[in-house]
């Protein structure tokens, strides 16, 4: 069966994406019948069985709707283990192409993780409550979202329509969101003299029409959420979030919670404010009441010459790195806390040569550190 992914007309067009390195893959694997030599050769340590079987795997990824999970059960190996034959394949594939096809899809534009297909996508959703499909089930019969909305209990938000126009389902948008009445009301939320209870009921209706994510966003916004304007004002927000929310509301700026369903189907909240009391909210940041929230929750454990990053870099930066993916990469065996978590700290030690940042339970490095961080390991599990 045929990969769904992105639609083709993006690729070569200089944007990462997965469907550019179908299109390379299918440019370069296509060698003349006459040729006396394997493409791409195996490798000097690889046996004959080896070599065809990364080409097996890499082919199922590439060209089928197999999932990371239906192929490692498969041939019974990890996530993360085919994950780097089908990197190795492509990028050798690369390097031994007609070099008029490697200018044509440089590597920077090849994306080498695959889309989840549609069909996986609504059978996770099924599994955690499957609200999105039930939502596509009534915008199939023509229901409006007024009608969606109120059949499901449930108010529509920018995650819903993010998950459903990945199966090509777009949700209709409430047709007084879209009124220059509306648009009007909304540019109150730039007035820093607008009433707090009038700046409160806009942005409750922001919510009802799904359009958080979207009038946060824009270059001159029209909310934005309390973790970015205490950042803004060197406040470290995580995880006191919802108290910052609370001092402000003391203070006199109006806050609004917004509630949405994260992937592993726990409720989490955001909260924002009127971008028009972004100075307010400044000044009311200076106060010393906020003082503890000023410093950084990131710990070092090792050497570190630099500075320390905050929360938000070293969790979702790419310069960045999870500390228990080098370690599962690495095939080390780690012991485990009581609760069944990895002890890291038993890796980890005052002498390592290069920074662990640590935040909560969750450890990272800087990726210009991988591989002295790896001779570092290699040398704390030989002294085990």
């Amino acid at each position: 069966m045929p990969v769904e992914c992105e639609p083709k007309s993006i690729a070569n067009q200089g944007e990462k994406s997965f469907a550019n390195t179908i299109s390379f893959l299918e440019e370069a694997s296509a060698v003349p019948i006459d040729w006396k030599m394997q493409f791409p050769t195996k490798g000097k340590t690889q046996s004959r069985k080896q070599w065809e079987r990364a080409w097996e795997i890499a082919g199922l990824y590439a060209g089928t709707d197999y999932t990371l999970d239906d192929i490692g059960k498969k041939y019974n190996l990890t996530r993360e283990r085919i994950r780097q034959i089908f990197k190795a394949g492509v990028t050798k594939i690369h390097d031994q192409s007609n070099w008029h096809i490697a200018d044509k899809h440089p590597l920077e534009t090849l994306n080498l993780h695959k889309p989840r297909p549609v069909k996986s996508r609504k059978e996770y959703s099924e599994s955690r409550n499957g609200l999105s499909s039930k939502i596509a089930e009534e915008i199939e019969k023509g229901a409006s979202l007024n009608e969606i909305e109120e059949k499901l209990k449930i108010s529509v938000s920018g995650r819903h329509r993010s998950v459903l126009s990945g199966w090509g389902v777009n949700i209709p948008y409430k047709s007084e969101a879209f009124s220059a009445e509306y648009k009007q009301e909304l540019e109150k939320l730039r007035d820093p003299q607008t009433p707090n209870g009038q700046l409160h009921k806009i942005m409750c209706t922001v919510i009802e029409h799904g359009r958080y994510e979207r009038y946060s966003k824009i270059p001159n916004p029209y909310v934005i959420s309390v973790s970015k304007a205490a950042r803004l004002a060197s406040i470290f927000p995580h995880p006191y979030t919802s108290q910052i929310a609370r001092m402000l509301l003391a203070n006199n700026i109006p806050v609004v919670r917004y509630k949405y369903k994260y992937k592993d189907g726990k409720e989490i909240f955001t909260y924002m404010i009127a971008s028009g009391k972004l100075n307010s909210a400044r000044l009311v940041f200076k106060k010393k009441a906020f003082d503890r929230f000023r410093k950084n929750p990131v710990t070092v454990i090792g050497s570190n010459n630099g500075e320390i990053p905050a929360t938000t870099p070293i969790k979702n930066s790419p310069d960045f790195a999870n500390l228990s993916s080098l370690i599962k990469e690495m095939g080390l065996k780690l012991p485990q806390t009581r609760r069944g978590r990895p002890r890291l700290t038993s890796f980890i030690k005052a002498n390592c040569p290069v920074p662990v940042f640590v935040y909560c339970s969750y450890h990272t490095f800087r990726l210009s550190d991988k591989e002295a961080l790896k001779n570092y390991l290699l040398k704390t599990s030989q002294n085990r």
